[in-house]
């Protein structure tokens, strides 16, 4: 059983060496090994400052690194931040996005690791929600509006 609870939609899965990523309920990231059955218990990336919150996660398998998007929580217009930690070299990169909160939201989207990109559904609720894509090469989002 996993400690405590584990937000909805932040999790991420290593499927080469069965390791799930979560963020447990305090903002730290937990993993549990599906082989083995042993659970990590959650550690801080180093990068989550005060008053934001890590809004999804991803694990590129080719590259073992876990991505993280963080934002301010509650989530505004200020910039999101990239987190890309390497599970081999345990190397942290923390970068500031183009992306706003507004254009993330819990559980809304993915990582495109074949295109090196950040794909969002944004602001879900409202008549004319938004889709936002961020390319972490050229630091560029776009947003395409589905009214």
């Amino acid at each position: 059983q996993l400690p405590g609870r584990v937000r909805f939609g932040v999790s991420a899965l290593d499927r080469d060496n069965g390791v799930y990523y979560f963020v447990d309920a305090a903002g730290l990231v937990g993993h549990y090994d599906l082989v083995s059955g042993v659970l990590r218990a959650g550690y801080s990336v180093g990068a989550v400052k005060a008053g934001q919150a890590i809004v999804t996660i991803g694990f590129d398998n080719l590259r073992q690194t876990l991505f993280l998007l963080l934002a301010k929580w509650p989530m505004d217009g200020s910039k999101v931040s990239l987190v890309r930690k390497s599970i081999s070299t345990d190397e942290t990169v923390t970068t500031v996005t183009s992306l706003t909160g507004e254009d993330v939201a819990f559980g809304t989207s993915t990582f495109d690791f074949a295109s090196n990109r950040f794909v969002a559904h944004a602001r879900p609720g409202l008549e004319n929600g938004t889709l936002a894509t961020y390319s972490w090469e050229t630091n560029i989002t776009t947003r395409v509006s589905e009214g």
